[in-house]
């Protein structure tokens, strides 16, 4: 199947619009549904197939809209999109914010199969903050509308193919370690049973430049449902991912709490003290370490930093950058490289050329965060050519490795550095938050402490094949 047309769709992650349409042939529709005033922000996509034979052989619609049945209707409608000629329907997972237009489609639609996980239909809660509970899952309508249609169910926790070249990934198998896949969701009004999401599920088909995965909201875990779709494809290269991925904007949420931290650092008695502290804070924004990560732990570990325990000498690291003649910045991830900037606006920045990853990894910063965080307007910013989430040298492009040569101080933020870097023969200040019990160990140090070390000021202990 030739994927001609897709339509608008809700997204989170950066540039991840733009990566989609570049992986579709033929006709695409470059517009962005949750900016436009027409229409009512949602999650909805529908693909359109052709063939020599038929003018469509199939249309299917992501169904992951937002709880207010009349969005879906309201946005096909702007669009000139006819719910009724789709022949496939896929239920993302079940919560009431992935499903509540279904209503509305299957009023308006009679042929399409309906593709579901059947855990979609179990009782679904969440655990407010105050302890309280509240009901998550498909909304009355959509389950009544559901029910009589419950011919058209195809309930399959395995992979299955929608239509001709779209497939449903059914349960996602969760691998990796460091993907929080959990959160306050629950089985029962009382949370007092986990609810597992075994019911997330994302669907996937193939352009002409790789495979493009749509998620729903990857309660399973972005990277264990990237591995999964891979293993199925038997490790067809992935061009675009697309959907819902429950991240933070890092980025913008780091812009907003710039002004006061720089008010904060007008008023301090040692700027650089305090610079050095929310560069550190700021490398809590990881994702490889949990992805579950949210906006007041982060408030929380930037607030605290300032009088929190600090493992390092801010004021030898300042002598060491007053004497260095080229400073190498090796970034970490997208939100702390705004805090960065912080700490390189108080370097002599004719010194400083900042590195960042070659190509997009968990959430590591590229060059469009640099730009986002205004560090191009600072000082040269070059990438590593590498997708790795550390700095391995053999790795990194020749242009990188040889800024790494040339440089007599390396700035290395965060454990990804610290672990591929730590032992290489050179002057290296590595600045992060630790956050594993492995790191801890090595450091000499408790897990969440804040940590400036220098390369050459003792011996590493074995990382046990981690490097």
């Amino acid at each position: 199947m030739r994927i001609d047309r897709l339509g608008p769709a809700h997204c989170t992650g950066r540039a991840a619009t733009a990566a989609l349409w570049s992986a579709l042939p033929g006709r695409c529709i470059p517009c962005h549904v949750g900016t436009q005033p027409e229409f009512d922000p949602l999650h909805f996509l529908q693909l359109e197939s052709h063939d020599a034979k038929e003018s469509l052989s199939c249309s299917a619609f992501w169904q992951s809209c937002r709880s207010s049945r009349q969005s879906l209707a309201h946005n096909a409608y702007r669009l000139g999109i006819s719910l009724s000629r789709a022949d496939a329907i896929v239920l993302s997972h079940g919560h009431y914010d992935h499903a509540g237009g279904l209503a509305d489609v299957l009023c308006g639609n009679h042929p399409a199969a309906i593709y579901a996980h059947p855990d979609a239909f179990k009782p679904k809660f969440a655990r407010s903050k105050d302890g309280s509970s509240r009901e998550i899952g498909i909304p009355y309508a959509s389950a009544q509308a559901l029910e009589r249609h419950r011919d058209r169910l195809v309930l399959a926790e395995t992979p299955t193919r929608a239509s001709d070249g779209l497939i449903v990934t059914g349960a996602v198998p969760r691998v990796t370690e460091f993907e929080d896949t959990g959160g306050p969701f629950f089985l029962d009004a009382q949370c007092r049973t986990a609810d597992p999401l075994s019911d997330d599920q994302a669907i996937f088909f193939e352009s002409t430049r790789g495979l493009v995965v749509l998620l729903g909201c990857a309660h399973a875990g972005v990277i264990n449902t990237l591995r999964y779709v891979r293993h199925l494809t038997a490790g067809r290269p992935i061009h675009a991912v697309l959907g819902g991925m429950h991240l933070l904007n890092f980025n913008q949420l780091a812009l907003g709490l710039l002004p006061a931290f720089r008010q904060h650092l007008r008023e301090a008695p040692d700027p650089w003290d305090v610079a050095v502290r929310l560069a550190a804070a700021g490398n809590v924004m990881d994702l490889g370490v949990k992805s579950g990560l949210d906006e007041s732990e982060i408030r929380i570990a930037l607030e605290h930093c300032l009088t929190e325990p600090f493992d390092g000498s801010p004021a030898e690291f300042a002598e060491a950058v007053a004497a260095a003649k080229r400073i190498l910045y090796l970034t970490d991830n997208a939100g702390e490289i705004v805090f960065d900037r912080l700490l390189i606006e108080q370097m002599p920045r004719e010194k400083v050329t900042v590195a960042v990853r070659g190509s997009p990894v968990i959430n590591d910063a590229t060059r469009l965060d640099a730009e986002t965080a205004g560090l191009t307007e600072l000082v040269p910013v070059i990438d590593n050519g590498s997708d790795a989430p550390g700095t391995i040298l053999a790795d990194c492009s020749e242009p990188f490795q040889r800024h790494f040569a040339e440089a007599d101080l390396v700035v290395a933020k965060g454990q990804g550095n610290y672990e591929t870097l730590w032992g290489v023969s050179k002057r290296i200040y590595f600045l992060l938050r630790v956050k594993c019990p492995v790191i801890a160990r090595d450091i000499g140090c408790p897990v969440g402490r804040m940590v400036l070390r220098r390369s050459d000021s003792g011996p590493a202990a074995d990382l046990g094949g981690m490097v």
